[in-house]
């Protein structure tokens, strides 16, 4: 369900002018570049993370 309006919001710029479609295909590739760096911080501190925010809910 959100793939279909991402999809639409993006070209939906590239039809009206405000971006090319280089811009758009950019933005993507830089945001999942940055999501999977992301993640990899997250995944290998999750234990630590875990810990940290338990601590936070319970005090």
């Amino acid at each position: 369900m959100l793939v279909p309006c991402l999809l639409f919001v993006a070209f939906n710029r590239v039809i009206f002018g405000a971006h090319f479609l280089s811009d758009v295909m950019l933005g993507w590739l830089l945001t999942m570049f940055a999501m999977a760096m992301i993640w990899r911080r997250i995944e290998t501190n999750s234990r630590l993370i875990d810990r940290y925010v338990t601590r936070l809910m319970f005090r």
